[in-house]
């Protein structure tokens, strides 16, 4: 009877040890794809530091500009949100600074003294150089509305006109370059990559040969200097020709034509129109130099918005300042031919000779060291 007792008591304890031991053991952590779909996080915010901190900020600024301007005002409350864009703005000045200092210790040629359009809005005490094709018309469209000088172009509805208005009465009033800047002004540019730039204005003012003031000033002498013509064709035979297409152009009418070398195509090419301002010098301010239009190394710059994170940039800006976001709007492209990114602007480069590329690099030169751009074009070669 004891040995009985003792054999049940010994398989007592081997069940008790057994499953002491089964439940002590680690239980292996639950992956991400075991957790109930239900429980799983909402996805972050990309940083903006890392947004800013890139030169095109394409995929992480997605994110952000899908967000609506309020829900983005409210997130730039957040004091780290708003630090990473102040310590931004920050290194943006401070190379802005360090290259206007280095260029003119190395560089041949002078900075400008004086900005050739400052506008200054002394109720705000704000200042802005316009930089067109980079973002112009949002600010054209807010100071203009927050000064009420917009209501003198109230009646005007077509857009084209109605922008040329605000450009025009902005101008009038506010335009002063020669005056100095007060130092607790808060001064402003925007910036984009000056190559990206340069195919914007392209393609929004020659290649869509919607605007005739650009075929007449630049489009017509392009592609008859730059155009090949067929051998043997006579002078006369080549004007009657480029008669031809002018009309059929300007009654907008831009249909090719195989037979007609000057409508084959109509608008001038790339290469064409940059022959044109690189060789001829055929110069405009939509693709004007950084350098020579706002003369950032005389101008006390405190803030330089960029056009690949522009949106965080602008309303940085209006908060900085006071100003409310009410009435400003999201970037939007409303030319005929959309909006110009990074691979189409070097879609565009891709189809130039190494020496307009050259020449491209040597002109921008200036502008890419002070606003931090790559402008190298060897890889195009």
């Amino acid at each position: 009877m004891r040995g009985k007792v003792l054999i049940f008591l010994s398989s007592l304890l081997l069940v008790l040890f057994g499953l002491t031991f089964l439940f002590a053991r680690p239980q292996p952590e639950p992956t991400p794809s075991s957790l109930p779909q239900s429980v799983a996080p909402p996805p972050d915010d990309p940083p903006l530091s890392s947004v800013l901190s890139s030169e095109h900020g394409v995929q992480e600024q997605l994110h952000w500009t899908q967000k609506s301007i309020p829900d983005l005002w409210e997130q730039l409350e957040s004091v780290e949100s708003f630090e990473d864009i102040a310590r931004e703005m920050d290194s943006r000045v401070s190379l802005l600074h360090k290259m206007c200092k280095f260029q003119e210790l190395t560089s041949k040629t002078t900075h400008p003294k004086q900005p050739k359009h400052f506008h200054h809005f002394d109720e705000f005490k704000l200042g802005w150089c316009p930089i067109y094709k980079a973002g112009s018309s949002n600010w054209k469209k807010y100071l203009a509305k927050i000064t009420n000088v917009d209501r003198k172009c109230a009646g005007i509805k077509r857009q084209g006109a109605r922008g040329a208005c605000l450009h025009n009465v902005l101008q009038a009033k506010f335009n002063h370059p020669k005056i100095s800047i007060p130092s607790d002004y808060i001064s402003f540019l925007v910036v984009r990559h000056p190559y990206e730039r340069v195919v914007s204005a392209f393609r929004d003012k020659v290649e869509a040969l919607d605007k005739m003031v650009y075929y007449n000033s630049i489009g017509r002498f392009a592609k008859q200097k730059y155009r090949p013509i067929p051998a043997g064709m006579t002078k006369n035979r080549q004007e009657d020709l480029m008669s031809q297409a002018d009309l059929q152009i300007l009654s907008k009418n831009t249909t090719p034509s195989a037979i007609n070398p000057y409508l084959n195509p109509p608008a001038p090419t790339f290469s064409e129109f940059s022959s044109a301002v690189l060789l001829d010098n055929k110069q405009d301010m939509h693709w004007a130099r950084y350098n020579d239009w706002c003369a950032p190394c005389s101008v006390n710059y405190t803030e330089i918005v960029k056009f690949e994170t522009l949106n965080i940039d602008n309303l940085f800006v209006l908060k900085t300042h006071g100003l409310t976001y009410e009435g400003f709007e999201w970037h939007s492209n409303p030319t005929l031919k959309g909006g110009t990114k990074h691979a189409t602007w070097r879609q565009y480069f891709s189809t130039l000779s190494p020496e307009l590329l050259n020449l491209y690099r040597e002109r921008y030169q200036q502008d890419c060291e002070l606003f931090g751009y790559d402008c190298e074009v060897s890889s195009f070669y």
